[in-house]
């Protein structure tokens, strides 16, 4: 798909040569031979740009050499990609281009490394992402790299590339549109705030004693061995002791880790305001989004993930849907609940200010799967989770992003943003 962008001289096309052709073959036949040689020459020159033009972009392969790539905000990474002219005819210069959406999750690194691009399917320029390549031969293969700088939370997917290219003396400059065989993405992590999560685990009785964040059931005997100094009185094996009179510890199967599931309360971050209808008079009910509020849960959500997967806690995340996107169920300890696919997640969120769609049903079917389960939300009084899935789970938490006067009739455990995040002036202390 080639760009809609005016690129090349008026001369370099089947028309602007034509005409230098006529008027040299008029100058001559008026005996102005030294007006007809310059023209036929410059007739000459674009015939060969507008050929180049032409044929310079056909039979070019780019590819992304990463699937995915993520960073976390204020890092700097590398887009890699490979180019491959698979003809005869050499590019003298090539750039290669990515479009990237305004207020974007990243942004190029480098001021060389900004262009405008013409996006094809918003039929305008956008802010891009570009670097340019000298000589690449005929069926020649050459790679190169796009610094990019995370700015904010988010994913940013390309599912095609731009090249541009031209002749060698700036009269003709085409560009094309590649589609990529896979879609890559480049995805930045939410932003990584300093916590304390004592107020979280301070009801899980093993963190604190070394077994990694697992418990242990007592019915399921994996062996015996000898008593060492230190072990509890209540491993002794005291059958085994009276009948043979050997002090005996007994060692349990480990069957359960010990969980916290995170449920993200999306829709309780917007505000509701009322407007009169021009049309009819009627009030009609308009939904806005209170961004910051939720930008900074989402990373206090992050933060604790990060923190209770190094103290030896499974975690999983539960992120309700939205308009056209379904809801997200990552159950903890499981196979797709890797810290880099909960952070994954919360990246790519979109919410704005869309009615939510619950995952109930899959909640209440097997509620002892998500382990004590922390409702992220903004007020207590704000929080739109279902109390029947509540009622279900063997351990509810909330934490929210304001204090409300309500917060005194909340039946579990309650903390605020304040009691989660550790002031900067605390840290250095």
């Amino acid at each position: 798909m080639e760009s809609n962008r005016k690129l090349t001289s008026n001369f370099v096309n089947p028309f602007g040569i034509g005409a230098l052709f006529l008027l040299a073959v008029l100058f001559y036949h008026f005996g102005l031979p030294d007006a007809a040689g310059p023209a036929l020459l410059f007739a000459l020159l674009f015939l060969l740009a507008w050929l180049w033009n032409r044929f310079a972009l056909s039979h070019l392969t780019i590819q992304v050499l990463a699937n995915r790539l993520c960073a976390f905000p204020g890092s700097t990474l590398n887009l890699p990609c490979q180019v491959f002219n698979q003809k005869l005819l050499p590019l003298m210069w090539m750039e290669v281009l990515f479009s990237l959406r305004e207020n974007g999750c990243v942004l190029p690194a480098a001021p060389e490394n900004e262009k405008p691009v013409w996006d094809n399917h918003l039929d305008k320029e956008v802010p891009g992402a570009c670097a340019r390549l000298t000589w690449l031969l005929w069926h020649q293969e050459s790679s190169l790299e796009i610094p990019m700088k995370a700015i904010h939370r988010g994913v940013c997917s390309f599912s095609e590339v731009y090249a541009a290219s031209g002749d060698g003396f700036g009269l003709g400059v085409k560009e094309t549109c590649l589609p990529l065989e896979s879609i890559s993405q480049l995805v930045v992590y939410p932003a990584i705030l300093p916590i304390q999560i004592g107020g979280l685990v301070q009801n899980i009785s093993d963190l604190e004693a070394g077994r990694g964040g697992f418990l242990e059931d007592v019915t399921l005997l994996k062996m015996n061995r000898a008593y060492q100094p230190g072990d509890s009185v209540k491993r002794i094996g005291w059958r085994q002791l009276a009948r043979q009179n050997t002090l005996m510890t007994n060692v349990y199967e480990t069957i359960f880790p010990k969980m916290m599931t995170f449920y993200l309360d999306l829709p309780s971050f917007r505000t509701k305001t009322t407007e009169k209808n021009d049309l009819n008079g009627q009030d009609a009910i308009r939904w806005q989004p209170l961004a910051d509020k939720r930008e900074t849960m989402i990373s206090i959500t992050a933060s604790c993930i990060l923190k209770l997967t190094d103290s030896g806690i499974c975690c999983g995340l539960v992120i309700p849907g939205y308009a056209s996107f379904p809801s997200v169920i990552h159950y903890p300890g499981r196979h797709g609940s890797e810290t880099e696919e909960l952070f994954y997640s919360l990246a790519a969120i979109s919410y704005q200010a869309e009615d939510g769609i619950f995952p109930d049903a899959e909640l209440i079917h097997n509620p002892s799967s998500f382990g004590t389960f922390c409702v992220i939300t903004c007020s207590w009084d704000s929080m739109s989770v279902s109390n029947e899935v509540l009622s279900l789970m063997s351990r509810v938490m909330v934490i929210t992003e304001e204090e409300t006067k309500q917060d005194s009739f909340c039946p579990w455990r309650l903390i605020h943003k304040e009691e989660q995040t550790i002031k900067q002036s605390d840290e250095r202390k």
